[in-house]
């Protein structure tokens, strides 16, 4: 094994006593077996030319030690934290905004929903009412088609009414009203008799 400038000696010099588990971590075996295997093929291809390479040079090359940052590199990293700390506070505000607008919106649609639906049970009432103030659609059909009946026959006006008004009452009897029509024959004879 050829001489190289890595290892876990203090010298730089791994000799051919240095055994793999004397690797600095036994977990990174295979990436030192690498390196050794990198730096003896560097430093036979530099025999073969005739150039030597001194262990120290070989030492350097391995270790490949960064220069420290100069202090322009360090600002400029510095102003780069602080613009993405800026633009991530920005970010965050914007979707706190975002969620409390919709939120609001949500609010408002609930509240408007509400409202409607409070007309609309109020309109079905109203409209509950009204219904109960008239007669049923079956009991004015047998009112109307009395007072038809008593009328001319051969009136062609009246025999299209009558037949108008039985289609559209029996369309509307076949709803959800009620039948019940004891009030409205006794006031439509007071009413609408003329004897």
């Amino acid at each position: 094994k050829l001489a190289s400038g890595s290892g876990s000696g203090g010298s730089g010099q791994a000799g051919p006593s240095q055994r793999p588990s004397e690797a600095p971590e036994e977990g990174r075996l295979l990436s030192w077996l690498v390196r050794e295997e990198l730096s003896c093929q560097i430093q036979l291809k530099l025999l073969r030319q005739g150039r030597s390479l001194s262990a120290s040079a070989v030492e350097d090359t391995e270790r490949n030690v960064e220069s420290p940052l100069s202090e322009e590199t360090l600002q400029m990293q510095e102003r780069r934290r602080a613009g993405n700390r800026l633009a991530a506070r920005r970010c965050r505000a914007k979707r706190r905004l975002e969620f409390s607008q919709l939120t609001e919106q949500i609010r408002h649609s609930e509240l408007e929903l509400l409202r409607l639906r409070r007309c609309l049970d109020s309109a079905r009432q109203e409209f509950a009412e009204l219904l109960g103030d008239f007669p049923s659609p079956s009991c004015l059909l047998s009112f109307l088609t009395r007072r038809l009946e008593q009328a001319d026959p051969l009136d062609p006006w009246l025999s299209r009414l009558l037949l108008n008004v039985r289609q559209i009452l029996e369309t509307a009897s076949s709803t959800s009203f009620a039948t019940d029509c004891r009030h409205l024959n006794q006031d439509s004879r007071s009413q609408l008799d003329p004897s």
